[in-house]
């Protein structure tokens, strides 16, 4: 992973990857975020907190891998600029999602919810994600991510 550093505070990632058991015993599935997409501008906040927004997400799409996501920090904030202090030193480095569930089925062996339709609501810079392979990739300036 390369990360470039950027004045303009700008990022890519994945905040979601398809088909990988969480930390909370769920596989979110392709095509799980298309009807949610459409419906809303999704938040960027710190650590999941709603009164902590630190930016905007300027594209989110669902690719082979996940929901990738493209955002962009607020740099006028403090609490933006301390999130990229240590989002470059990578210190913090993923990605997580907020949302309810709108469709899932539980395997009874298993016990692992496959989630097939999502509502997300945002998504978050974090020190721990529930998805380990949520991550930021690049941190980078104002040229095409």
């Amino acid at each position: 992973m390369t990360k470039k550093l950027s004045k303009q505070g700008r990022f890519r990632g994945y905040a979601s990857v398809f088909n990988r058991i969480d930390a909370h015993n769920d596989v979110i599935k392709p095509g799980a975020f298309t009807d949610s997409l459409k419906k809303r501008r999704i938040a960027l906040l710190w650590q999941h907190s709603i009164s902590n927004p630190i930016g905007k997400i300027l594209e989110a799409v669902e690719d082979s891998f996940g929901l990738l996501v493209v955002a962009k920090l607020n740099l006028e904030l403090r609490l933006a600029r301390e999130a990229y202090a240590l989002m470059v030193d990578g210190s913090v480095n993923a990605l997580s999602i907020g949302y309810k569930v709108v469709r899932s089925e539980k395997d009874s062996k298993s016990g692992i919810r496959m989630i097939s339709k999502i509502d997300l609501w945002e998504i978050s810079v974090v020190t721990f994600p529930a998805n380990e392979m949520a991550k930021i990739s690049k941190i980078k300036a104002a040229t095409p991510l």
